[in-house]
């Protein structure tokens, strides 16, 4: 798989929204480009929550880490330096 650099946004807070017909949602309000919804299922709910877990476990390691000592492997190359 060829790897993708991707752009970063810094979301500054979520809601979740529900449609008249029924449709859900998750609102973002980021500091690059205002706000938007991202339409989800039942099925891109589950994918989220189990990426969101894997997401704060590594923070929560990387924290620990850091209490002890920097570590080098925890930074990316830049800031805005995310590829998956």
């Amino acid at each position: 798989m060829r790897e993708r650099h991707l752009p970063a946004i810094t979301v500054f807070r979520s809601n979740s929204v529900v449609r008249a017909d029924g449709r859900a949602g998750l609102v973002l309000d980021t500091a690059e480009h205002g706000s938007f919804v991202i339409e989800v299922d039942l099925a891109a709910v589950a994918t989220i929550r189990e990426h969101l877990a894997d997401i704060e476990t590594h923070l929560r390691r990387s924290s620990l880490d850091m209490k002890t000592e920097p570590n080098a492997a925890n930074t990316l190359a830049s800031d805005r330096d995310y590829r998956d």
